[in-house]
């Protein structure tokens, strides 16, 4: 690993999310970007948390440093075990270390001059997902947020 960085980035939310611990119109994820010797560039992002208060975009901006710091001049082709040590030392703040490996493995993926996709078979042009809907009092808010989740493909 030549370099990488790690910043916040503060979007809105298409919906607000509620969950009865509360209310977010919008989100602050840590995001990584991990640049290799020859100039491949891989990305990853850590969500936040209304349900899993530590969470905190401070605290995965923080692991995210932390792991950038151990593995710059490593080899990222030992991926496994760059991925290993972060989960050892960070795995209570998961969406870090998946955030941490998604970077490292879409840069090698880049490096061999495919996408992360392709680089994990590409077998398939689409993604199944789900939806989580916001908690509402109100039923037809519930129903108008269903049926534009169905819209989208949900």
């Amino acid at each position: 690993m030549a370099s990488a960085k790690v910043y916040l980035v503060e979007s809105a939310l298409k919906r607000p999310f509620i969950t009865a611990q509360g209310r977010r119109e919008r989100t602050v994820n840590a995001t990584i970007s991990i640049k290799l010797r020859g100039g491949a560039v891989g990305y990853g992002e850590a969500s936040t948390s209304i349900a899993q208060k530590h969470l905190t975009p401070g605290a995965l901006h923080k692991a995210l440093r932390t792991m950038t710091l151990r593995a710059r001049g490593r080899d990222a082709r030992d991926w496994r075990a760059l991925v290993e040590e972060s989960w050892a030392r960070h795995g209570a703040l998961s969406p870090a270390v998946a955030a941490f490996e998604s970077a490292i493995l879409s840069a090698l993926a880049a490096e061999s001059g495919t996408n992360l996709a392709g680089w994990l078979g590409g077998a398939r042009r689409w993604l199944e997902t789900d939806l989580t809907l916001s908690a509402s009092n109100d039923p037809e808010t519930t129903q108008a947020a269903a049926a534009e989740a169905a819209a989208d493909g949900f």
